[in-house]
């Protein structure tokens, strides 16, 4: 790789780590700046026009106003991501990075023994619901001050 030692990032990109880490990293944040993005916009533009009809900055309005009405919209997408992410970290025991999947493979090849990937995709799914189940009390919390419809 000529071109990325003559601008020296060839040290950073011969880990398979680091790459697998830069790729879903540039990956997840395409899709959290569109989830962000879309909460921002789900937000009335009647929050706004009053926040500007009290005189309040839009930095502020944005911070005390926009934001937490915003994240409480996000948040679901949010844990989806997060999810989305655990299960496509599999996809990296490709380029032998050595997580739970790159493990599984190694084992399996040692020992034939295809319980090894039952039990990785149980470990998954406890993670996975785990992560699902903390995404639901966090946003019970934040939303305590809200109405539920019944």
């Amino acid at each position: 790789m000529p071109q990325l030692r003559a601008i020296g990032l060839w040290s950073f990109f011969r880990d398979a780590y680091d790459c697998a880490i830069f790729a879903f990293a540039l990956n997840t944040a395409a899709y959290q700046a569109e989830i962000l993005s879309g909460a921002i916009r789900a937000v009335s533009a009647g929050q706004r026009e009053a926040a500007a009809a009290l005189g309040l900055h839009h930095f502020v309005t944005l911070r005390t106003i926009v934001l937490p009405q915003a994240l409480i919209t996000a948040l679901r997408p949010y844990g989806n991501e997060i999810v989305t992410m655990i299960k496509s970290s599999a996809i990296a025991s490709i380029i032998t990075v050595l997580d739970l999947m790159g493990e599984t493979r190694y084992v399996f090849s040692q020992t034939y023994d295809t319980s090894f990937y039952l039990w990785a995709a149980v470990f998954y799914l406890i993670l996975v619901e785990a992560l699902r189940r903390l995404s639901n009390a966090l946003e019970r919390r934040i939303t305590r001050h809200l109405v539920r419809a019944r």
